[in-house]
């Protein structure tokens, strides 16, 4: 116990908060946009979660996996009890203010409760699609992906108001669950052809297992984008389809996924918080925890047009000795992701500016042996093979990149040989050698060559260049500081935001050099997820006494006071708010903190406790 602020997650770990209490709150943060990070005022992607201690493999066993005794909210209509995500998906969006609101069904009509005993001692015997031989009921199917949210309503009002008889409604359900399996059908061809994989993503993507026809279900997975921070996707944006049916995910357990996804089980937040899950531990039994481990298996190099068509030379080379090879040959890069870093030539390789027939070409060109790549290895004193493998990564360029490699050898060994005390930014603390800081991300290509040109010309001296450079570093630095967004409850900045991996390198350099305005930056779907959120169940919708077919819109803390929600019932929404940043008031789309919404009137003076509580899942609980 340290007396520092401590999350949620590591609160229940310390018995600070009872249990199924916190797995309420921390399922409500998941399925608003992330956890929390209650010490920097934002939410924070999964992998990040994991490494501060916010999460864990077990509770994400707990929330993919929920049973009776962790489904911790209460559908008023149907009397169920369900998860945050579940009771969320049944809520409606206002369209005057994008808030998700819950339903509520008017006293004296035919409860969803009765419709849903009804719906589920019918059963339906299907013979196509995802049920393909299994008899299901068909409250099951009306809440299967085959019925869109906007359909199930429409049909569940019809039902309920007497329009629709039983069999109407097993008919249309029946219908459209053919039709949406005729259109992906073998005799629908795809809008968009299937991604060509190169030779070496097909061990990752497993181009195999990746079906070509656009269904429904991979249209959605594949409008959902994801950014990994760990992994051979790191850095990448990839659909949540690809990443399904990446090498990560097991047959066994893709299937398992799209069952639950496809029954409503799991939510994209959920699935992503899984799948981001599965690669990290995979990442962590790898011999390289830092990138995936990717070999060559097989390089295959097609002979001259002299000989036999049909004759191939295969090369088949130790993949650990190729791989520690071309790691141990390092290269200082001053131009696009590498910028500034020393990255060794397996990573340029393996890198987006190399395409598969460049580096097939190259491998080719360079037949080096495992005895020569070995050799080099180990021995340092080879400095000519070493030179000679640093040119042969200098010409792997796409043909509007500028050169990598752009100074001689002879002044490249005497700015290295500078070595500069920095006291901030990026190499805080460190002893860094000139040559490092002068392609590093504090100066621009221009301002580099123009620097380098002047050094070289005599003009500018050692100290000279070292006060410049240190002085842009000040100024960048200086100018980052100031670079600050709206968090939960406090600022957040910049730097915060590309240590928690919410951004880029690039993104903070274009936000340094004015390119892109903290505005611009905050609108970003990839930024505003984890500043802001995604709704959570901000209040209800009741019918009008005066016109029942007119919905009006209430607050929780109202809907309690007026009976329409049980006690019980609106804490634990109203916690849910506290937990995962504010409480709402739906009517005038207002956020308050907890004493704030005390203040309003939003909520009354005997839940001000409870909520105070709740709220802690955002601005910390102190660990005693």
């Amino acid at each position: 116990y340290t007396g520092d602020k401590i999350s949620l997650f590591q609160a229940m770990k310390k018995d600070l908060i009872v249990k199924d209490h916190g797995i309420r709150l921390l399922e409500a943060q998941i399925a608003t946009g992330g956890i929390i990070d209650p010490v920097h005022s934002h939410r924070v992607p999964v992998e990040v979660a994991y490494k501060r201690g916010y999460f864990d493999e077990q509770m994400n066993q707990i929330l993919s996996d929920p049973t009776d005794d962790t489904k911790g909210f209460f559908d008023p209509n149907t009397h169920e009890n369900l998860t945050y995500m579940q009771l969320l998906k049944r809520c409606v969006k206002d369209p005057d203010t994008g808030l998700s609101m819950l339903e509520v069904l008017q006293k004296g009509s035919v409860s969803l409760q009765k419709i849903q005993t009804t719906l589920q001692s019918r059963t339906v015997d299907v013979n196509i699609g995802h049920f393909k031989g299994q008899t299901v009921s068909l409250w099951k199917l009306l809440y299967s992906y085959y019925i869109t949210e906007e359909k199930r309503k429409e049909l569940l009002e019809k039902y309920r108001s007497g329009d629709m008889s039983i069999e109407e409604l097993i008919t249309i359900i029946v219908t459209t669950i053919k039709d949406t399996e005729e259109k992906s059908s073998s005799s629908q061809k795809v809008d968009v052809p299937c991604k060509e994989v190169t030779v070496t993503e097909v061990e990752v993507l497993q181009k195999e297992s990746t079906p070509c026809l656009t269904d429904k279900l991979q249209i959605d997975l594949e409008s959902v984008s994801v950014t990994p921070s760990t992994g051979h996707f790191q850095g990448k944006t990839m659909s949540l389809w690809q990443l399904l049916h990446s090498k990560y995910i097991p047959e066994e357990k893709r299937q398992e996924l799209l069952k639950k996804y496809k029954s409503g089980d799991l939510s994209n937040e959920e699935l992503i918080t899984i799948i981001i899950t599965t690669i990290k531990e995979t990442e962590a039994k790898s011999k390289d925890v830092h990138r995936e481990e990717l070999t060559i298996k097989e390089v295959t190099v097609p002979q001259s047009d002299e000989k036999e068509s049909d004759e191939k030379v295969h090369s088949t080379f130790q993949d650990e000795e190729i791989k520690r090879a071309l790691q141990s040959i390092t290269v200082d890069v001053s131009v696009g992701d590498f910028q500034g870093q020393k990255v060794s030539v397996w990573d340029l390789l393996y890198s987006k500016y190399i395409t598969d027939e460049e580096r097939q070409n190259l491998l080719q060109k360079y037949k080096f042996s495992v005895a020569e790549m070995t050799a080099m290895n180990y021995n340092k004193g080879k400095e000519k093979k070493e030179h000679s493998a640093k040119q042969n990564v200098n010409d792997i360029r796409k043909p509007e990149d500028e050169d990598l490699f752009h100074v001689d050898e002879g002044l490249q060994k005497t700015l290295e040989s500078l070595i500069v005390g920095v006291s901030l930014g990026q190499f805080k603390g460190q002893n860094v050698s000139l040559w490092k800081l002068l392609n590093s991300k504090y100066i621009s290509k221009e301002k580099r060559k123009e620097l380098i040109e002047k050094y070289k010309a005599g003009t500018l001296t050692e100290d000279q260049l070292i006060r410049i450079i240190t002085n842009i570093i000040e100024e960048t630095e200086d100018r980052i500081s100031k670079l600050k967004f709206k968090g939960l409850r406090r600022q957040v900045t910049a730097s915060e935001l590309l240590s928690s991996k919410i951004i880029d390198q690039t993104t903070l350099t274009e936000l340094s050099q004015g390119s892109k305005t903290v505005e611009e930056v905050t609108q970003m779907d990839s930024v505003k997820k984890y500043l802001e959120g995604t709704s959570c169940i901000a209040g209800v919708l009741v019918p009008s006494l005066k016109d029942p077919s007119v919905k009006e819109k209430m607050s929780i803390y109202k809907a309690m006071w007026k009976g329409i929600l049980m006690p019980g019932t609106a804490l634990v929404l109203l916690e849910a708010q506290a937990a995962t940043g504010f409480i709402i008031d739906p009517l005038q789309n207002k956020k308050f903190s907890v004493d704030e919404a005390l203040s309003a009137g939003v909520i009354g003076p005997e839940l001000h406790g409870k909520l105070l509580s709740a709220e802690r899942g955002v601005t910390g609980y102190i660990d005693p």
